[in-house]
């Protein structure tokens, strides 16, 4: 079966399985469908031709240079979703790609009113970023750099913003967060962003069971980014399971705020393994899949 399923043809440059994933004169070559070639000289301008552990010789394409998760295509040297898939709210299509604002491409006009991720559209002096819930040009002179503890995005150095307490990256894909293994999510409060539509960062990659992957603070789930489900390290509060709350940041280590029917509201409850016995005699039930991760909650006694 074709990697987009049975009746949807992949473009030259998306990835592949089986050569009849790509229509002719494509093959799958190296896991992208590719052209054929004998030398260089049969190829795009820039690009080679490359050669398999087969043997099979394929031109290479602009996503070797700048590998984009599925569904994402490359820009430049950026990796943005493409228009064909509808543009996400927040974000507008220029060309074949979805910016921010106004934006034309990474070689053309700055987003309005400023692109945090590119770091363009705002007077010398000033810097992109999220004040208050909104993107605009701030006046910062700020130093502090990437995961520094911070209490504004002023203190901040320059495509970075104080979320969570913390300084970090601006970003449209994955590929874009200088941190390893790193996720372009949307820094969650109970599920619900505090950012701006289109405007995510560049998160850790943790284990929300064991806290596994964060220096500091406790490992939660973020929603709404690339990949849609994600995990970053937040601050630790002090409220308690059981406990009402109203953002993952108030809940102790170990514990995500979401909403329980039996409560009518919203409450602390645990992370966990799906299956296990929890510490209140119920079971870990699944509440998310994060990459190769299957994270669990244990429902509240009674509830």
């Amino acid at each position: 079966m074709s990697a987009l399923g049975c009746d949807q043809e992949l473009q030259l440059g998306q990835r592949c399985e089986l050569a009849s994933d790509c229509p002719a004169p494509l093959g799958c070559v190296l896991g992208r469908c590719r052209e054929e070639c004998a030398s260089a000289v049969d190829c795009a301008s820039g690009e080679e031709c490359l050669r398999d552990a087969s043997g099979v010789l394929a031109c290479s394409v602009a996503e070797d240079h700048c590998p984009c998760e599925d569904g994402l295509v490359c820009d430049g040297d950026r990796c943005r979703q493409p228009c064909s898939l509808s543009c996400a709210p927040g974000m507008q299509c220029a060309g074949e790609v979805c910016v921010r604002g106004s934006a034309t491409s990474d070689a053309g006009t700055c987003a309005s009113p400023c692109d945090p991720v590119a770091r363009c559209g705002c007077d010398e002096g000033s810097r992109c970023g999220v004040i208050a819930g909104e993107i605009e040009c701030y006046a910062s002179t700020g130093t502090v750099s990437l995961e520094g503890a911070c209490t504004s995005s002023a203190e901040c150095a320059e495509g970075l913003g104080c979320h969570g307490g913390r300084c970090l990256e601006y970003c449209d894909a994955s590929s874009d967060c200088e941190l390893e293994d790193a996720y372009c999510g949307r820094e969650s409060h109970a599920g619900v962003s505090a950012l701006p539509e289109g405007v995510r960062l560049c998160t850790e990659e943790c284990d929300p069971r064991t806290d596994e992957g964060c220096a500091e603070g406790s490992c939660s789930l973020a929603f709404g980014g690339d990949p849609e489900i994600s995990t970053w390290c937040r601050p630790v509060g002090t409220t308690v399971i059981g406990e009402a709350c109203e953002r993952d940041q108030q809940c102790v280590a170990g514990a995500l705020c979401t909403h329980v029917a039996a409560l009518g509201g919203r409450a602390c409850v645990a992370f966990c393994t799906v299956g296990e016995t929890c510490a209140g005699g119920t079971t870990c039930v699944e509440s998310a899949r994060v990459r190769d991760l299957i994270i669990g909650t244990c429902p509240l006694p009674g509830s």
